[in-house]
């Protein structure tokens, strides 16, 4: 599970560049620019907690 994890989250993480590079190339409407980047940068975001939970659980497991 904890690879998976790590595996989806760096995933993301291309995703999270791709997709901003692609904004900031395509979208010319400022407001609309700052939303989906706001939008993009939660859903990176909460990949990165998913990722740190998962690091915290493995952390407990070794320490059973």
């Amino acid at each position: 599970l904890a690879q998976e994890t790590q595996t989806i989250e760096r995933e993301i993480d291309l995703k999270y560049r791709q997709a901003t590079l692609k904004l900031l190339t395509e979208v010319t409407n400022t407001k609309e620019l700052m939303l989906m980047k706001d939008v993009i940068e939660g859903i990176e975001e909460m990949a990165d907690k998913c990722q740190r939970v998962s690091d915290s659980f493995i952390l407990l497991a070794l320490s059973l």
